[in-house]
C-alpha cells in the first residue's frame, strides 16, 4: 500500500515538474519508467521495484513539497 502511494506521489512529481518545464527532470524519466517495464510486465513483485525505489522515493518526496509550499525559502541568501 504504501510503495503504490510513493510510486503514484512520484510520478505525479515527475509529470509536474516536466509540466512546468524543469527539464533537469528529463534525466530521472528513463530509469523511472523504462527500467522496470520488463519486471513489472513479465514478474509484478514488489522486489523488482527495489532498482528504482530511491529515485521513487526522490520524486515522491519533492511532489510532497512542491504539494506543501515547502522548501521554498530554504535556498534564499540572508541579506
Amino acid at each position: 500500500m504504501l510503495v503504490d502511494i510513493i510510486a503514484v506521489l512520484a510520478l505525479a512529481g515527475l509529470a509536474v515538474a516536466l509540466v512546468r518545464r524543469q527539464w533537469i527532470y528529463l534525466y530521472l524519466l528513463p530509469p523511472v519508467v523504462l527500467l522496470p517495464l520488463p519486471y513489472i510486465l513479465s514478474q509484478p513483485l514488489i522486489r523488482y521495484r527495489y532498482v528504482i525505489a530511491s529515485l521513487l522515493i526522490f520524486l515522491a518526496m519533492d511532489c510532497l513539497a512542491r504539494l506543501t509550499g515547502g522548501g521554498q525559502g530554504a535556498l534564499k541568501r540572508p541579506a
